[in-house]
């Protein structure tokens, strides 16, 4: 088997794991809950299912970047609502502070691998206390800057400067292939992506990615986003 075999079935294999570990987590809290609580477990449990059968048929068109208009804010809602009791039963919390409509031209789907992909990372690497994650968007002249801040474990300086390689992993039974992966999405999307980390501090993801482009713009002073340095 060739590498570049290899690299594709265990990058599929790292991204279908996400959508079943969400099945998985709702799944085992399915037995004590009210109907309502239920009939939504289960109503996710289906969109992962389904998202996992998209993440299937886009690896088998060689995993190619399908751009639309959408609006962020509706996107980090659509996975708040997905993940949000994940976070409470891990004593966590996910906080979006965009109400406003943020349009891009991007694929939908790819971008909610991105930020599911971020936000797993966060939960897996949760501290002894109570996780605290903030997802929040600042507007540039012709980009959105987002930022998701945890106050997990963090990173060593080694770990932070070897995690968008590829294999490098901390995770017993990880592929070193995620991070790569969201890097190499959000370059398709002509944006950059750029963690920042303090061990037992926490983490800082920034992502940037380009505004719809029929958008007015303005132009807009620089940003001290470095919160972890």
């Amino acid at each position: 088997m060739n590498t570049l075999v290899k690299d594709n079935i265990s990058l599929l294999a790292h991204e279908i794991k996400n959508p079943l570990t969400i099945c998985n987590g709702y799944l085992s809290m399915l037995n004590d809950k009210d109907i309502q609580t239920r009939n939504n477990y289960i109503e996710i449990i289906k969109e992962e299912i389904n998202r996992s059968l998209v993440i299937l048929s886009e690896f088998s068109k060689n995993n190619s970047i399908n751009k639309e208009i959408i609006d962020l804010v509706c996107l980090f809602n659509d996975i708040k609502r997905t993940l949000n009791d994940l976070f409470i039963e891990n004593n966590g919390e996910l906080i979006i502070l965009d109400d406003d409509e943020l349009l891009v031209e991007a694929d939908y789907n790819k971008l909610k691998q991105v930020f599911i992909n971020i936000l797993k990372n966060a939960i897996e690497a949760r501290g002894e206390g109570k996780l605290l994650v903030v997802i929040k968007t600042l507007e540039g002249k012709d980009y959105y800057i987002i930022t998701v801040i945890d106050n997990g474990i963090g990173m060593t300086t080694e770990e932070l400067n070897n995690i968008s390689n590829k294999y490098y992993t901390t995770k017993v039974n990880g592929t070193g292939l995620g991070i790569p992966y969201i890097k190499d999405i959000i370059e398709r999307h002509q944006g950059s992506i750029e963690y920042s980390s303090k061990k037992n501090i926490g983490t800082q993801v920034k992502i940037i990615i380009p505004k719809e482009k029929s958008q007015k713009t303005f132009n807009n002073s620089s940003y001290n986003l470095n919160m972890l340095e």
